[in-house]
């Protein structure tokens, strides 16, 4: 049997349509990051947030728990799945054929290629959860991210259209990934610029930020105002002293 008919079988068709859907995941992510300049693992991160939690209860929640959700953008959990999925089912068929000349049925070589998948993305993707910056991480506290300096990562963030931001807890040293939206209508905070986070909306989980050089071309009349008016005042006080001492 050669290669495309193995992989094109009845039986492996769930196997095949598990790597053809790797790599339509793989295609998309590097088109938008060709294209947009954001793939769609940004995306994953921004509906999850890192280090969220799993609050309910049951198998499901113990399952997702297992797979490290909401630890990792939903692309890395979804790539070890369908990757781990496919090479394990066409591994099992391949020595399967080899051995007896013939395939197992779909379902009976998919228990332990899912078995496998789930185990192998349990492992996978534990290490790389523990390297991504987390959305909470010692800052217990919403409040905490306010007054620290970020950069946004998402956007650019409008006030109708918040976007994304990466801030650094300076007590831990920990990154933190934040919804933020201006301050202010009107004001549009683009990729890539520095941010102060000056506050939160009511409803919590969105921050209000600021621009940096917002703030330093606030701040910069005010400093040459108060300059220029300490100047004057040291001259007129020299003036006064020169008037004292002449005859």
């Amino acid at each position: 049997m050669d290669l495309l008919s193995f992989l094109t079988a009845a039986p492996n068709l769930p196997f095949s349509i598990s790597a053809v859907f790797l790599l339509l995941l793989l295609a998309l992510e590097i088109v938008g990051v060709l294209v947009a300049g954001i793939g769609i693992s940004h995306f994953g991160e921004f509906d999850q947030g890192h280090g969220a939690d799993v609050d309910s209860h049951g198998l499901a929640s113990d399952a997702l728990g297992y797979l490290h959700w909401g630890k990792v953008p939903l692309i890395v959990i979804l790539s070890a799945l369908t990757g781990l999925f496919a090479l394990a089912g066409l591994g099992i068929q391949s020595l399967a054929f080899s051995v007896s000349g013939g395939l197992l049925p779909g379902w009976l070589a998919s228990i332990p290629a899912v078995a496998t998948a789930v185990y192998g993305t349990h492992k996978i993707v534990l290490p790389i959860s523990r390297l991504m910056p987390s959305e909470e991480g010692d800052a217990t506290r919403e409040t905490a991210f306010v007054g620290l300096i970020g950069r946004v990562t998402i956007g650019p963030c409008r006030w109708d259209a918040p976007g994304e931001a990466l801030v650094k807890d300076l007590s831990s040293g920990r990154e933190h990934y934040i919804r933020v939206k201006p301050a202010a209508p009107g004001v549009v905070l683009p990729v890539h610029s520095e941010i102060l986070v000056t506050d939160i909306t009511p409803e919590g989980g969105l921050y209000l930020a600021t621009s940096i050089d917002e703030i330093a071309e606030s701040t910069l009349p005010t400093s040459i105002s108060s300059g220029k008016s300490e100047i004057e005042s040291r001259a007129a006080n020299r003036s006064a002293l020169r008037q004292e001492r002449l005859p």
